[in-house]
């Protein structure tokens, strides 16, 4: 069942067991302003969940597929599941935090770069910590930071096998525009500062219908809406974006 639970920047809506529906299932919730310390969560199901602006420290998480984690208060201690996402920006800072390698200067460089923002990420990440040491060397000395995260392995071995590898930063895309099909086909879209991706697809499903005159079988999913929004649309039933690679 999809839960909404907002705090506000000076007082953090603690969350407890309480809060948590019953049949143990989160999918598509919001929370935004809120402290996760010390809850475990791994009974739970959260898939496609949006936590923003958050405490986590020494919080346990289940499998989060397509979850977004965002704008971190503290995550000391979090528990991350094994399939986390390369997506989940400030969770793969917290692996290597985590590491069995932490100490290791290198491991400190990535972690210190990456946390830096939301801009920074694998390809640039990777350049930063060329000076002075091989290629080979920082994939082996990460490699061994993320033995037992499937997914963050992949990740570094795709940029490993294709040379992915550049000073070039992310974009922070501008979050009012939706470029969802053929060019100069936008939508323009008034997203909600809370970043809610369950109510921006209801909203953008909406403009596709009154606006573009789509269907009502079109439906929206939004796998990431910050840094860089990626909209999927699709006619099929059910979850069609299952098997959806997050990771590449």
């Amino acid at each position: 069942m999809r839960t909404v639970i907002i705090g506000t920047p000076t007082k953090l809506r603690k969350v407890t067991a309480k809060d948590l529906p019953a049949d143990k299932v989160l999918d598509f919730s919001f929370w935004r302003w809120v402290d996760i310390s010390g809850l475990d969560l791994t009974p739970y199901s959260m898939e496609n969940v949006d936590v923003i602006n958050y405490r986590a420290a020494g919080a346990a998480l289940p499998s989060c597929h397509y979850s977004q984690f965002r704008f971190p208060i503290d995550n000391t201690g979090i528990t991350i599941p094994p399939d986390v996402s390369s997506y989940n920006h400030d969770l793969v800072v917290e692996v290597f935090r985590q590491a069995s390698n932490a100490s290791d200067p290198m491991i400190q460089k990535i972690a210190a770069y990456v946390s830096g923002g939301y801009d920074r990420s694998w390809r640039d990440g990777l350049h930063h910590l060329m000076q002075g040491t091989t290629l080979q060397d920082v994939f082996s000395t990460l490699g061994k930071s993320l033995v037992g995260y499937p997914l963050l392995l992949s990740r570094l071995k795709s940029h490993h096998d294709s040379g992915a590898v550049s000073a070039e930063k992310e974009v922070v895309q501008d979050l009012t525009k939706f470029n969802i099909g053929a060019p100069g086909d936008t939508i323009n879209l008034s997203v909600p500062p809370s970043f809610d991706r369950w109510a921006t697809a209801r909203m953008l499903e909406m403009q596709l219908q009154t606006t573009h005159k789509q269907s009502s079988k079109s439906k929206v999913w939004i796998p990431q809406l910050h840094p860089t929004p990626i909209v999927l649309i699709d006619d099929r039933k059910g979850e069609w974006w299952q098997g959806y690679e997050q990771h590449g």
